[in-house]
């Protein structure tokens, strides 16, 4: 499948925080009454965009806070995404994955990744211990990489972590191109790319 081209816009825009969503505690009163709303109408992502793109005509009242939102990351996530495609033109991204399912339907292994600018990313990959050894992982791998080939990707990409599966990797054809210690002694985050085509 090849990638959707868009239409150039131009230089890349500035992206710019222009709201914060889902402010939960007390705590964060102050800076409510400064963003210019009560919270329910600062968390509202109908009612303000978090995230957009053009210039600021005034200097705001911004402030930093410790978030871990999912609802904000995924907004950003769209942001850089929109961004993405206006820099290079492409409009590629499509979500990938392969599940192993019992007779009843349910689900009890799986890998999930996307395919984006010709790679395929690899994000999550579980089987249950009582299911490894048995090809279900191997069957599951190759389901992902062919329907990665049908897609256009010429490599595949994963990290993961020594104590995780690094060895099924490179039994399936996997090169290792880069690992950081991490400060658990002796284990570390490992990187690995194939040639899908």
């Amino acid at each position: 499948m090849r990638p959707t081209v868009a239409k150039k816009r131009g230089p890349a825009q500035t992206l710019l925080v222009q709201g914060i969503a889902h402010l939960q505690s007390a705590e964060h009163e102050d800076f409510r009454s400064h963003a210019g709303g009560t919270s329910a109408e600062v968390g509202s992502s109908q009612s303000m965009p978090l995230f957009g793109t053009g210039e600021m005509n005034e200097t705001p009242n911004l402030r930093i806070l410790p978030s871990a939102d999912d609802a904000v990351k995924a907004e950003a996530a769209a942001a850089l995404y929109r961004y993405n495609v206006a820099a290079t033109g492409v409009d590629d991204r499509l979500p990938i994955g392969a599940v192993l399912y019992d007779g009843s339907g349910r689900a009890l292994a799986g890998l999930w990744g996307r395919a984006e600018f010709g790679l395929l990313f690899l994000d999550m990959f579980f089987v249950p211990a009582h299911l490894r050894g048995r090809s279900y992982g191997a069957r599951l791998l190759a389901t992902v990489e062919e329907g990665a080939r049908r897609r256009g990707c010429r490599g595949a990409v994963v990290e993961t972590s020594s104590f995780q599966a690094p060895g099924f990797y490179i039994r399936h054809g996997y090169n290792e191109f880069g690992r950081i210690p991490f400060a658990v002694d002796g284990q570390a985050r490992i990187f690995f790319r194939k040639q899908l085509a």
